[in-house]
């Protein structure tokens, strides 16, 4: 078995309804969004970059529907080369419903931690720093979570955590690297400032 395999075998066991949001997908370049109608966020397949749009797979009680939907380039995570990933909708309607960032995915490399701030459209500082510390919050509170039903054994998977933010942010500033200093230490986990994970 995988460290991917291992792990899903374990959250099946930990979390009840888990197969009502886990996704398994394999791809060389992997879009995420989050659907506006309903705060959660989707793998995006079959994206066409000519219309900008893509579909989805909508969860309504316990079954799915799928959905085309519309979408910006600028307002998606991707996920390039990697393995299969299993993917986990956290909020909105996904696991954790709230207080928690968006989403997680894992392979047998890593188990990310995702918090999509891509709607933020304030240049200002204060807001920026706020936007910052609110995504760290959620991923912290995320974080918590699957350490506490794992009892913070991940398999052998390497922890990280992602901020999106969108063009307007400063990347790689100071006040972020103090920020993720602050966060490694805290949870023992690096924190990126980015819309993509690279393998």
């Amino acid at each position: 078995m995988t460290k991917s395999d291992v792990l899903t075998k374990v959250l099946h066991s930990k979390i009840d309804n888990l197969s009502d949001f886990l996704e398994k997908f394999s791809s060389s370049e992997i879009y995420i969004a989050e659907y506006s109608a309903n705060g959660t966020s989707y793998i995006l397949k079959n994206a066409d970059w000519n219309t900008k749009t893509g579909a989805i797979e909508v969860r309504r009680g316990r079954g799915k529907t799928p959905e085309l939907v519309t979408f910006s380039k600028d307002k998606i995570f991707t996920i390039y080369n990697s393995s299969e990933i299993g993917f986990i909708p956290t909020d909105g309607r996904g696991l954790l419903k709230s207080r928690c960032c968006d989403f997680v995915f894992f392979n047998d490399t890593n188990f990310c931690l995702v918090e999509l701030k891509l709607n933020a459209t304030s240049t200002n500082d204060l807001t920026i720093r706020n936007n910052r510390v609110k995504a760290i919050e959620q991923l912290k509170s995320t974080l918590r979570y699957f350490d506490k039903i794992l009892s913070k054994d991940y398999s052998g998977l390497e922890l990280e955590a992602f901020v999106a933010t969108p063009d307007t942010y400063p990347q790689r500033d100071t006040a972020f690297q103090s920020l993720s200093v602050s966060f490694l230490e805290a949870t023992g986990v690096k924190l990126f400032e980015s819309r993509e994970k690279r393998y």
